[in-house]
């Protein structure tokens, strides 16, 4: 007998100042408006001086997946940020 499945749920709050926060939300929205997958869901809201990403999953592989694919996205985008800010 399979048992009743339930959704995997995960909340990450990034810590970002404003103008951050916007460039965030704005480069990674493409991604969850459009999934490669649709095994998990996401939300991306500013929140309190961060964005927060709100991931739903159909199981924990497919909420980790979605979880290490936001982050790299968002680790990304902060890494050009900081590239542009630091030009000589």
């Amino acid at each position: 007998m399979k048992s009743k499945s339930t959704r995997a749920e995960a909340e990450i709050l990034l810590k970002a100042s404003q103008d951050r926060v916007r460039i965030l939300i704005d480069s990674i929205r493409p991604e969850a408006e459009t999934p490669a997958s649709i095994r998990s869901d996401v939300t991306l809201e500013p929140l309190g001086g961060g964005v927060l990403i709100r991931i739903s999953s159909d199981d924990s592989v497919g909420l980790r997946a979605a979880v290490n694919s936001y982050l790299r996205w968002a680790q990304g985008v902060i890494d050009v940020l900081e590239k542009v800010e630091h030009r000589p």
